[in-house]
């Protein structure tokens, strides 16, 4: 699944510290517009499963490339605007196995690591984007990973 992604995504190089993708309905994200683009079929079967398992449709999915451990994401909460109330954010790893690290948004020393196998589906609530925030934070030795983040966006 993982050389799939990696051959059949269109990579897009704006990011610093990792490359993205996205498919389905534009989506707004970090400063970066992502136009429409048809869903890979492999995508639109991923999506198609993990809506069945969150219970509400899924129309974009946001890739994230980390060819090895100086790739990262800083701590952030992901922005409500233009998610479908009530819809959660699945992300799906691929690849390499990587930490989440959450912190609190107001109480920043606690700090709690998930570690992400490939594989794995993390399914967020918006709550926890209300009251926290994550990242992938560089590590040595890591090898190449990639995040399929699944949503639900409003047209």
């Amino acid at each position: 699944m993982f050389d799939m992604a990696e051959r059949n995504l269109s990579w897009d190089d704006r990011m610093r510290s990792r490359r993205t993708a996205s498919c389905g309905v534009a989506y707004n994200y970090s400063g970066i517009s992502y136009p429409d683009r048809e869903m890979p079929p492999f995508v639109q079967e991923l999506a198609a499963r993990i809506a069945g398992v969150v219970g509400h449709r899924i129309n974009n999915c946001l890739a994230n490339l980390y060819p090895d451990g100086t790739a990262k994401m800083g701590f952030h909460s992901d922005s409500s605007a233009g998610v479908v109330a009530g819809t959660t954010t699945s992300i799906l790893s691929l690849g390499a196995p990587r930490v989440l690290t959450f912190r609190r948004r107001l109480r920043r020393d606690e700090r709690h690591d998930m570690a992400l196998a490939p594989g794995s589906l993390l399914i967020m609530r918006a709550s926890v984007q209300e009251g926290w925030q994550h990242a992938v934070l560089a590590a040595e030795a890591a090898g190449p990973r990639i995040s399929l983040t699944f949503r639900s966006l409003s047209r």
